[in-house]
């Protein structure tokens, strides 16, 4: 249990990626109401900072900088990163580091951080658990998500809450999102198709009939989501397409992102970062799912999952098919189903 007067500066570590990083938003206000005069502080890899950046229960957001400039570059320069990231963390003087992420990186950083009482969970993986003083024992071994996060802060003496997720947003970026979508009184759906894993991915071909469909039979206005990187899988997809898409992939950044999916009438999307950032919106939602679980995120009336049941389910990582037949054998008409249901509701909303 964590002790109040003993708890007065306290380092939260989840580094990495986007969507798991807004997993664990939850736990920075259920801290916040625990410790209301901590210094609360978030230490986390650049790639996920927007998300926590003007969050109002952080204190400040410490972000981890990596070098990736060539082999030894990298090398020399995530040694260097290392040694200001530790300058950094000690100038702080944390008395509570909280490991939740779970892998030997983070626990590294929250040890690094020279707090007293570093926490993790015991069965963290690759061994991290070792670095901890503070271990937790998980009884449900398969939890995760916010499932995970609610057992440990009450191991600590922290009551949980509504655990509710939260993104930040500005108005201006929700004045760039206005632009980007087109006002002539049809409906948005954001379409969010790629993510870092392959095997996550739905098919191309499924992406352009359902932008199509949903814009001939639908009226709707499409806008396909995504980063930089996702640049030519959407370049793919429009060539399969009839109908004219909006494309909002690498023109915005996180949080502009996430205006946009605000705004937006509807959201389809894989297991990626844009998916727990809509859903932490509250936006109505249908996830794409086959590699990876869902069932953690527990019930919402805006959230809708489509997905087959195969023996193979879920293999995460380590596909034992060179298909993908999980996410091969959703179809439009799938998605369709969810999608109609979800803009009849809208329209009949208004």
């Amino acid at each position: 249990m964590l002790i109040p007067g003993e708890c007065k500066r306290i380092l939260i570590v989840r580094l990495s990626a986007i969507g798991d990083v807004m997993m664990t938003t939850p736990v920075a206000q259920a801290l916040r109401t625990a410790f209301p005069d901590a210094y609360i502080a978030w230490v986390v890899e650049s790639k996920s900072k927007d998300v926590l950046t003007g969050n109002p229960y952080l204190d400040e957001v410490i972000v981890w900088q990596h070098s990736t400039s060539g082999r030894i570059g990298k090398a020399a320069g995530s040694l260097a990163s290392i040694v200001r990231l530790r300058r950094e963390l000690r100038q702080q003087r944390f008395d509570t580091a909280i490991d939740f992420q779970g892998l030997l990186k983070s626990a590294f950083v929250a040890r690094l951080s020279g707090a007293r009482t570093c926490v993790g969970y015991d069965n963290a993986r690759e061994g991290a658990s070792r670095l901890y003083n503070r271990v937790l024992h998980i009884a449900n071994r398969d939890a995760r998500g916010i499932q995970l996060y609610s057992d440990m802060l009450e191991q600590l003496g922290v009551k949980p809450g509504a655990l509710e997720m939260h993104m930040p947003l500005t108005q201006a970026d929700r004045e760039l999102a206005h632009e980007l979508i087109t006002r002539d009184g049809r409906k948005t759906v954001a379409l969010c198709p790629a993510t870092t894993w392959p095997q996550k991915h739905w098919t191309e071909e499924g992406w352009a009939s359902l932008a199509d469909r949903l814009a001939q039979e639908h009226n709707a206005q499409t806008i396909f989501m995504g980063s930089p990187a996702d640049a030519g899988m959407i370049a793919r997809i429009m060539t399969l397409m009839h109908t004219h898409p909006t494309i909002a992939a690498g023109k915005t950044t996180i949080k502009q992102a996430a205006a946009v999916l605000e705004q937006s009438d509807l959201v389809i999307s894989v297991d990626t970062g844009l998916f727990h950032i809509a859903n932490a919106l509250n936006r109505p939602l249908i996830g794409l799912f086959g590699p990876t679980l869902w069932n953690y995120l527990g019930k919402k009336d805006t959230l809708s999952i489509v997905a087959k049941n195969l023996p193979c389910m879920p293999c995460f990582r380590r596909p034992t098919c060179k298909r993908f037949d999980c996410m091969c054998d959703i179809t439009p008409d799938d998605v369709l189903s969810e999608s109609g249901a979800w803009l009849a509701a809208e329209s009949a909303a208004e």
